[in-house]
């Protein structure tokens, strides 16, 4: 099971040289950094579902919310996620308002039903994968040994997810030949925050380099590469893992060496040099962390006549390189827009280009999971809200930037007869639909009111709307109809081995059932 839910979601991050919460971006980076290293051990990866902190108790359910949306959201992002692990009812369900518990029966019922439904992703330039180990882990500033892993980890993937671009993370540990690197375009590497545990990770990559890949590497200096008595250490094996990989690349005449000073860091493009200047330039200086790369042929970055960055052909493949520390993409605006224009040059060696997106859009089969991250996103079409306890049809939807949702699309339905467009209930057996009854039963939570929305042809109305138990008792419904959208809530409870059966009669009277509402909970 990943462990990703609402308290590792919560918490500011840096961006851009702004340090503020995002929870979908750490949902849906935590998750990924799960993805690879369950594929290639061949094991079912559960995404946990947690809709109340472990601190919150019982407070602030409208924050752990939001919060439960984004982390639903990444999830579903992620197309080897299909089995979800709900935890602690006693805080996350039985310990909120009854319209929470609602919904959350609706997203409860979306996960059953998402598992193995065709998937289709939309966002920015696909490819373009992170290898991540776990080393990242226990790299730290202690003594000024290294930046902060965390500013590192989030300096090399938050400037490219906040432009749309799904950013893939490849497990380090399970890199053990070219092969394991297959679907990969633009490999991103970094060993100031993290180190391989074998040489066998830098034979690999520079083998899947001379096959044709293009590598992006990016990082400086730390104190963990000088330590003793690890596989590089020997001077045949190049003193550092850096050393080390450009041996295997062929490049082992460029020396890895530290800037002198500090100088304003220039591109040798000047199409690249202009929009670096249009974000008011970026100072290099000598901190320790950051390296300059002494004899490579061509210069790519230079600061103070040093070279910072370079460019060079391996094999079929290419090699962009440039010695800032990671953590300098974390650290400011124009530290953000520099891995971008890094990426974007990195690109020019393989069949794609930088596009941007303005969201992070998943289908699972009728299932439309969305994040805008640059402005807002509307939706074509016409959906069932499921993160909305009332279930309400929408059309066309505009989904604020920074917010996750979750619809069911109606647009493939057949409207000639009253159907069962969405329902909470984990059950979706008895159902019977005419144009003069609806016959379903619903199945849930013991102390949930379960929300179902039917929608009607034009001309039809509900005329009566009936539940009763398995033993024949009536139960109490709570329903609405929306004349706007031709459709009809039905709020009813039911038990998870003791099925509620609810008959709704339809004639072309008028409408006789009252108008959607807001009623307070039940």
């Amino acid at each position: 099971t990943a462990p990703v839910w609402s308290n590792t979601i919560a918490g500011a991050i840096p961006c851009g040289g702004v340090v503020q919460e995002y929870p979908f971006v750490r949902g849906y980076l935590g998750y990924g950094s799960f993805v690879d290293a369950a594929r290639y051990y061949g094991i079912p990866l559960y995404a946990l579902d947690d809709a109340m902190s472990d601190t919150a108790e019982g407070q602030n359910e409208p924050y752990w919310r939001i919060l439960n949306h984004d982390q639903i959201v990444a999830s579903l992002m992620q197309s080897d996620v299909n089995r979800w692990q709900f935890i602690y009812p006693d805080r996350s369900f039985t310990n909120v308002s009854d319209r929470y518990r609602t919904e959350q029966t609706n997203i409860h019922h979306a996960a059953l039903d998402i598992s193995g439904q065709d998937y289709r992703f939309t966002g920015g330039t696909p490819g373009i994968a992170l290898l991540l180990s776990d080393t990242l882990s226990w790299q730290t500033e202690h003594n000024g040994w290294a930046r902060s892993a965390y500013q590192c980890y989030y300096g090399l993937t938050t400037p490219l997810v906040t432009d749309g671009i799904p950013v893939r993370q490849k497990a380090m540990e399970c890199i053990t030949s070219p092969d394991d690197l297959e679907g990969v375009t633009l490999l991103m590497v970094s060993y100031d925050c993290m180190k391989p545990l074998s040489e066998q990770v830098n034979t690999a990559i520079a083998e899947w380099v001379r096959d044709g890949g293009t590598l992006l590497y990016l990082g400086g200096h730390d104190a963990y590469e000088n330590m003793t008595g690890e596989w590089w250490s020997p001077s045949e094996k190049g003193g550092t893992p850096l050393n080390n990989l450009l041996l295997h690349l062929g490049l082992d005449d460029i020396s890895v060496t530290r800037p002198e000073g500090g100088a304003l860091l220039e591109w040798a493009s000047p199409s690249y040099q202009a929009e670096l200047e249009n974000e008011g330039g970026m100072l290099v200086q000598n901190d320790g962390f950051q390296a300059a790369f002494a004899g490579a042929a061509q210069p790519m970055l230079t600061a103070g006549g040093q070279t910072i960055g370079f460019t060079s052909a391996v094999g079929q493949g290419h090699v962009v390189a440039c010695s800032l520390s990671s953590a300098a993409y974390s650290d400011s605006r124009s530290g953000a827009n520099l891995l971008r224009q890094l990426t974007r040059y990195a690109l020019q060696y393989t069949n794609y280009s930088y596009v941007s997106a303005n969201a992070f859009t998943a289908r699972r089969g009728n299932y439309v999971a969305i994040h805008p991250v640059q402005d807002d996103a509307r939706l074509l079409g016409t959906f069932v809200d499921i993160f909305d306890s009332r279930l309400p049809v929408v059309v066309d939807p505009v989904v604020s930037k920074g917010t996750s949702a979750l619809y069911y699309d109606l647009s493939t339905r057949d409207d000639s007869l009253p159907r069962v467009a969405y329902s909470g209930s984990i059950g979706q057996d008895g159902r019977l639909e005419t144009r003069e009854q609806t016959i379903f039963q619903v199945t849930g939570a013991q102390n949930a009111l379960i929300s179902t929305r039917i929608t009607a042809p034009k001309g039809l109305f509900p005329a009566k709307v009936e539940a009763q138990n398995e033993t024949g008792q009536a139960v109490g419904t709570v329903v609405e109809w929306d004349s706007a959208t031709h459709s009809l809530l039905v709020q009813t409870h039911a038990g998870p081995a003791s099925p509620t059966t609810v008959t709704v009669s339809w004639d072309t009277v008028g409408q006789r059932i009252p108008p959607a509402s807001h009623y307070e909970d039940i």
